[in-house]
């Protein structure tokens, strides 16, 4: 789920905060963009952090009201500076839940958090009725792993808004960009997919398999059409890690160049209009 977000969302249209008290399941997200602050492990400092959620809320209302605005939504379409939304995700809520019970700035956030674009991914074990978080019960809903592998499979017609529109997309950086693209394979059922970081890369970011044809994919996020220097690139890098297919992904177009070039060494290039297909298909 949490990849999910981050694949659909850059840096200014969402910001994580991550409580992980035994700070190991989720080292991994520590260098995001979308990452606000480094991932908190210190029951001291979550309060420090709530705090500032509640600073942040009344802040945000505050300004909502001013413009007679009711919410995050409201105001974000109405072309005012945008506020990115804010994520708060705890690793495993049975370890903190005795600091939720009868707090009342925690209760504050929950109530009215959602209308700030603020918004809470308890992760837990347990099942929420085994939890003893008093008031909160109704207002608390822990997602067992099991459960969110669930609801990402089932997430159906509306697994196409977890995806941003392209516009949006033109606005990533190139890892940003490479998650979106690694979250839109697996919804059009690639399998086996892995980034080639730990392989020193070859020109290739992704390394998949979709009806036991392997691909390897290189993806650019441009302001421009893409150029042929690439097609060379991808072309060599399917070969160097032995898969059937070359393929380049990118926000653009391609110049008649490139097309030229891909058309005489077999890789295929995946442009704006293919994204928007890959997107159709599963919504």
């Amino acid at each position: 789920m949490i990849d999910c977000l981050i694949s659909s969302n850059s840096s200014n249209t969402m910001r994580l905060i991550i409580f992980d008290k035994n700070n190991l399941s989720y080292f991994s997200y520590e260098d995001l963009p979308q990452l606000f602050i480094p991932v908190v492990s210190d029951d001291v400092k979550l309060s420090t952090v709530f705090d500032w959620l509640m600073k942040e809320m009344s802040e945000r209302l505050h300004t909502f009201a001013a413009h007679k605005l009711k919410n995050y939504n409201d105001f974000n379409k109405n072309g005012f500076e945008h506020f990115p939304a804010i994520v708060f995700i705890v690793s495993e809520f049975h370890l903190v839940e005795n600091y939720f019970s009868n707090n009342n700035t925690i209760l504050q956030l929950l109530m009215r958090g959602n209308n700030a674009g603020i918004y809470f991914l308890f992760f837990s074990q347990f099942e929420t009725k085994h939890l003893s978080i008093d008031l909160l019960e109704d207002l608390v809903h822990t997602y067992t792993p099991s459960q969110a592998k669930q609801i990402l499979l089932n997430s159906g017609e509306n697994s196409s808004n977890n995806l941003l529109d392209l516009n949006s997309i033109d606005d990533m950086d190139g890892k940003q960009f490479e998650n979106y693209c690694i979250s839109l394979l697996q919804q059009n059922g690639f399998s086996k997919i892995e980034t080639t970081q730990a392989y020193g890369n070859h020109g290739i970011d992704i390394l998949a398999e979709k009806d036991d044809i392997t691909y390897a994919i290189l993806c650019k996020c441009s302001s421009v059409n893409i150029g042929n220097s690439i097609i060379q690139q991808v072309y060599t890098g399917k070969s160097i890690y032995h898969k059937d297919i070359a393929v380049v992904i990118t926000n653009q177009f391609f110049t008649q160049q490139a097309i030229d070039d891909s058309t005489i060494l077999g890789v295929k290039l995946w442009d704006r209009n293919k994204l928007e297909t890959m997107r159709s298909l599963i919504s």
